[in-house]
């Protein structure tokens, strides 16, 4: 029953931190013409941080330590590389709009990075 709590939790930050990421990368990259990876890194690594800061205190209950925060940055990092190949995979296959092909990453980026996350960051202590 935990494990589901923090699913739910873990995706109603993700889902509000995907709708503030949606927001920006339609401006930036639709209207604005930014460049799709150095676009997505960016926003990317600012939302990580404020995930961090949430999800740490409302998802799992956790102290933040610096230690924390460069594992979980870690997990995301490692997650970054997922949504960057997903993207690869998306241009070379998929003929959609770079904003809709990020759009597309969302959810197995973040089933991926919660498993990540609960395994090697917020683990219990033994």
């Amino acid at each position: 029953m935990k494990l589901i709590s923090q699913l739910t939790k873990f995706g109603g930050i993700g889902i509000f931190l995907a709708v503030i990421s949606i927001g920006i990368y339609y401006v930036t990259l639709d209207v604005l013409q930014w460049p799709l990876y150095p676009t997505y890194i960016c926003v990317y690594l600012i939302a990580v941080f404020i995930s961090y800061m949430l999800n740490s205190k409302y998802t799992f209950g956790a102290n933040r330590t610096f230690k924390a925060l460069l594992q979980y940055y870690g997990v995301y990092i490692i997650g970054l590389g997922f949504g960057l190949f997903l993207l690869f995979l998306g241009r070379n296959y998929l003929t959609i709009s770079n904003f809709w092909l990020t759009i597309a990453t969302i959810i197995p980026r973040t089933l991926f990075i919660f498993v990540l996350s609960k395994l090697l960051v917020f683990k219990p202590e033994m």
